[in-house]
């Protein structure tokens, strides 16, 4: 790591204030620490693991990109030169990251079924008949039903990404623990989880820690009243962003489980249905509602195009996010049918922690203070909220983990 952190920190950085080579360097080096794998080894399975560390490092990076991205800035279509925030397009091109699934899911099993009938001519005699290929057909109630998780993915993504606005990324990354309370609501009422006294502490531990998080930032020195206005319309929707997160987390536990659909077969349905849904109606329909974008409407997307045409580093940012999006779905769908999906919401708040630290390095290190955010005063009270939420999430989750364990045994 010191060997890693001076290299960064000796090096001339471009003028966009962002080193993609670097960042993905120290990627790199936590994706093939030995060490990690050793530990995480003696109690998970290794699919359970490459799923988790898989979710944790493509979670990060969007995480940090999509606030770059209103961060950075462009020439429009009007000629000025305004910032990036595009919260509707982020939420159209979140889906048709989420659609590229398909191909690769049907290439994937193509290489499958050539590797499969090689062994099987290998092991048929000459004069005998290889075994016939049994070919998928298209499930259309898993289509339909594929339907629910989308919307709610439409809904949640557009909520989070104007609430992102208003908040830092890690206030964002600290609000999404609330996802652990109402996926404990929705269990209940829709798969019939019972929840017990140490859960009921976990979920308070996680209230609280909320709270904490709502006073550092809001009581921060400084702020104008439009500015705690703001961040109170940031919060609201993130929080209502999470609620429409759980429920997507416990449709898709129920397809992943009991309907037994591959991970990539439904996260390509999600984006098939919410690509349609946002090409069709969102985006047409932006383009005549009042706002205060480029030429009065609520989002120009042809101004979107001509700003990432106008612009390298903000165009190399939106390809690094869609790709990180692709796979974060992926490995997150990975974790909820090798673990569950109590286990997705836990590693959603170890990811908190690793967006905060790199938000930090992105702020001292990478860009000199161009970009990510800076340690205040009210940052401490920020970590005491964090820490309540990792607490919660463990009692929450901790009669989980023991029957895990159990089961691996």
């Amino acid at each position: 790591w010191a060997e890693v952190l001076s290299d960064l920190h000796g090096q001339d950085f471009p003028s966009s204030g962002f080193c993609f080579k670097n960042l993905l360097r120290t990627f790199r080096f936590i994706w093939q620490s030995p060490h990690i794998l050793i530990l995480l080894s003696s109690a998970f399975s290794m699919n359970s693991i490459i799923s988790a560390l898989g979710m944790l490092l493509f979670g990060t990076l969007i995480s940090l990109t999509s606030k770059i991205l209103y961060m950075l800035t462009s020439t429009g279509l009007d000629g000025s030169v305004h910032k990036f925030e595009k919260p509707w397009f982020q939420t159209t091109q979140m889906f048709f990251a989420e659609m590229l699934c398909g191909p690769l899911y049907l290439y994937v099993r193509h290489l499958e079924r050539k590797e499969r009938l090689r062994e099987a001519q290998e092991r048929t005699p000459l004069l005998s008949q290889p075994p016939l290929e049994v070919k998928e057909s298209f499930n259309k109630k898993t289509f339909f039903i594929a339907c629910i998780p989308a919307i709610a993915d439409l809904s949640a993504t557009a909520s989070m990404m104007t609430g992102l606005l208003y908040v830092t990324v890690s206030v964002n990354q600290l609000l999404r623990g609330s996802e652990m309370i109402f996926a404990a609501i929705l269990s209940v009422l829709c798969l019939h989880r019972k929840i017990d006294r140490q859960k009921w502490l976990g979920i308070s531990c996680c209230f609280f820690g909320l709270l904490l998080v709502g006073l550092a930032n809001l009581g921060a020195e400084g702020l104008a009243p439009d500015q705690k206005r703001s961040i109170a319309i940031g919060f609201c929707l993130i929080v209502l962003a999470q609620i429409f997160q759980a429920s997507q987390v416990v449709i898709e536990e129920f397809c992943l489980h009991d309907l037994e659909v591959q991970p990539m077969v439904l996260l390509s349905y999600e984006g098939i249905l919410g690509s349609a849904f946002c090409w069709i109606v969102v985006i047409p329909a932006l383009q005549w509602i009042p706002g205060g974008d480029v030429g009065g409407s609520w989002e120009n997307t042809l101004d979107t195009f001509v700003m990432l045409k106008n612009s390298w580093a903000l165009l190399s940012v939106e390809i690094l996010d869609a790709a990180g999006t692709l796979l974060y779905n992926f490995f997150g769908l990975c974790v909820v049918r090798n673990l569950s999906a109590v286990h997705r919401v836990v590693f959603e708040a170890l990811r908190t922690l690793l967006v905060w630290l790199f938000d930090l390095a992105l702020f001292y290190v990478f860009s000199g203070g161009r970009l990510g955010e800076p340690w205040t005063s009210s940052s401490w009270l920020q970590a005491l909220g964090f820490v309540s939420i990792v607490t919660g999430t463990y009692l929450y989750n901790r009669d989980d983990f023991g029957a895990s364990e159990e089961a691996d045994k």
